[in-house]
């Protein structure tokens, strides 16, 4: 739904050729995320991939981060926790009742409504093939092998795919599900690297501005968010001056 150009950023940036229509919620944001996966095993040659989105901004050099990663022995760097009590309980309907979100209204009113029946009898799904369900912020550092783990367990369990088109925000779900549930599990590090705000306790976290940038210098973490061009207070300076110095 975008016309961005990406020459204009940088010439080396590129969209991903396969569009995708997205809507919040919905399943479409994590087939936009294994297309570019796909499209970048397919194209580049890399050791980590980052994801981001348009209101990250890093904290440290690019030389910082590189100099990180090589010497990072392929950790992920995931942000999780296991849907359920004693991790993420609120989170846990996300996946035990079916849900819509699209540009049908019907099938949203039809999808609610079904909820609604399952509470009332008692009834819950699982997740299929005995998979643990977990969750957590959809943005991470991730190592070759687990995004071909992701890829390759798409392909190979195609009943896990469809189940997740019908869970609530699967793009918190579905890939910490796959990585949790694999072999990566030794290798999976509970930090993001993203300096995050939820001190406001609202649904989304607190635009950062120039008053946050002593917390976000010393967390010492890669990059930061939510960053608002329109409200950032100069902020985004201070955080160009502190790549440099560094």
């Amino acid at each position: 739904k975008s016309d961005v150009d990406p020459a204009k950023l940088d010439p080396r940036a590129r969209l991903v050729t396969q569009r995708r229509e997205i809507y919040w919620g919905e399943f479409n944001w994590v087939q936009a995320t294994l297309d570019s996966f796909a499209q970048i095993e397919r194209e580049q040659d890399y050791s980590y991939l980052i994801n981001i989105s348009g209101q990250d901004y890093p904290v440290w050099s690019c030389e910082r981060i590189l100099r990180f990663l090589e010497g990072a022995g392929g950790k992920v760097f995931l942000h999780h926790a296991m849907l359920g009590p004693g991790g993420w309980p609120e989170a846990l309907d996300r996946v035990e009742y079916h849900h819509y979100y699209g540009k049908s209204r019907v099938r949203a009113l039809i999808s609610k409504a079904v909820r609604g029946v399952w509470r009332l009898l008692g009834l819950k799904r699982t997740m299929p093939d005995g998979l643990t369900p977990y969750g957590g912020a959809n943005w991470f550092t991730l190592p070759r092998a687990a995004v071909a783990a992701i890829l390759a367990f798409a392909e190979a369990n195609p009943r896990f795919v469809e189940f997740m088109r019908t869970v609530a925000i699967p793009d918190e779900v579905y890939f910490h599900t796959i990585l949790l549930n694999s072999p990566l599990r030794a290798s999976v590090v509970n930090d993001n690297h993203r300096y995050v705000d939820w001190s406001q306790r609202l649904p989304n976290p607190k635009c950062l501005t120039r008053g946050d940038f002593e917390k976000i210098a010393a967390s010492g973490k890669m990059l930061c968010r939510k960053i608002d061009v329109r409200t950032e207070g100069g902020l985004l300076d201070l955080l160009d001056a502190g790549r440099r110095d560094a």
